[in-house]
């Protein structure tokens, strides 16, 4: 029994370090997406991207119309200042990019990188497929990194720390420390990602107990839009409506009702979908029946922060620099620890 615990304390910092270092890449690949797509695909670029006009926004939505119908329809986000191109999902999975006129520029299908490599590194946390078993595998990686924290603040000889600040020669190498590892760079960056993974898994129970507002669960649901009559008449209305607010996500809450969830974001948000949601409501004929606005509850804001964390989403560009430095520090570490257990696993034997 004492050997399996020196084993699993020996190598806990590379179990700490693996997923994390997996998440970074993944999300810098996502990050750099937008780059990536505007130099491969010129039309998706724009250059006046700091005035988002009405004008332009209703003729994205009147485009996306054109060439998906409602019945269709995922969900559709509009170019603004930080995304220079309108998408599109459709409820197979293939992504439709728009430029800022609204003109169709290419169409990936589930099989390309840039469709599946979000559903790899979001959807997957979102509990698609295999709900619960995500669910209990995010909180028991959770549970881990707790008990190896508070494994760690035991055996970690502080004194060893104490002699290090005071310049003695090598005292870290006899301490706790060296068998952590990386755990200690990636620790607070997977303990971010299981929380709001856990978050994201149950969104609809937390969503619940935080007043079950139908508009948050619509954004972050996956029901599809249904079809209906004056489906173009609809988005000219919206961007009209909401001047002030850009319109980000669009997605069905109640197709009987003609019922809409559109969640916007304030000129200078820094959430990249913004905190304000809208709910419309038209009849068979595309007239706007009923339109509503509220602020964003507790509940909203941790699921949004938690998608946005997992989408590969940043709100100031600086982040995505941060996220890059923060994978080749755990790299970095990672390497520095393998050698490590390599050396005292050579000097046991």
């Amino acid at each position: 029994m004492n050997s399996i615990f020196r084993s699993f304390h020996r190598y806990i910092g590379l179990v700490i370090a693996i997923p994390f270092m997996l998440c970074c890449a993944s999300g810098t690949l996502l990050l750099f997406k937008q780059n990536w797509l505007e130099w491969q695909y010129p039309q998706l670029a724009s250059a006046n991207t700091d005035e988002v006009l009405v004008v332009q926004q209703a003729q994205q939505l009147k485009s996306i119309s054109r060439q998906i119908s409602s019945a269709e329809l995922s969900y559709a986000r509009v170019a603004d200042e930080r995304q220079a191109y309108a998408l599109a999902v459709d409820v197979l999975g293939r992504h439709w990019l728009f430029d800022r006129d609204g003109q169709l520029v290419v169409r990936f299908e589930t099989s390309h990188p840039w469709v599946w490599l979000p559903k790899l590194h979001a959807n997957w946390m979102l509990g698609k497929p295999g709900k619960q078993i995500n669910g209990i595998l995010s909180i028991l990686v959770l549970l881990l990194l707790l008990s190896a924290l508070l494994l760690c603040w035991q055996k970690f000889e502080w004194r060893h720390l104490r002699r290090w600040l005071s310049k003695e020669e090598r005292p870290l190498h006899r301490s706790y420390f060296r068998h952590i590892g990386p755990g200690w760079w990636a620790f607070p960056g997977l303990l971010l990602l299981c929380i709001t993974a856990v978050l994201l898994i149950y969104r609809s129970p937390i969503l619940d107990a935080l007043e079950s507002p139908s508009v948050a669960q619509a954004i972050v649901s996956d029901a599809p839009a249904q079809t209906g009559t004056g489906w173009q008449q609809r988005w000219p209305q919206v961007a009209k409506l909401m001047e002030q607010d850009q319109p980000t996500l669009i997605r069905s809450v109640d197709a009987a009702q003609g019922i809409w969830a559109i969640r916007g974001r304030a000129p200078n948000s820094w959430h990249p979908h913004g905190r304000q949601m809208y709910q419309f409501q038209w009849n068979n004929h595309g007239e706007l029946i009923a339109a509503s606005k509220r602020q964003a509850t507790i509940g909203d804001r941790l699921i949004g922060a938690g998608f946005a964390l997992h989408a590969g989403q940043v709100a100031r560009p600086w982040m995505l620099y941060a996220l890059l430095f923060s994978g080749l520090a755990v790299l970095a570490s990672l390497a520095y620890s393998l050698q490590l257990a390599w050396r005292r696993r050579t000097i046991d034997a």
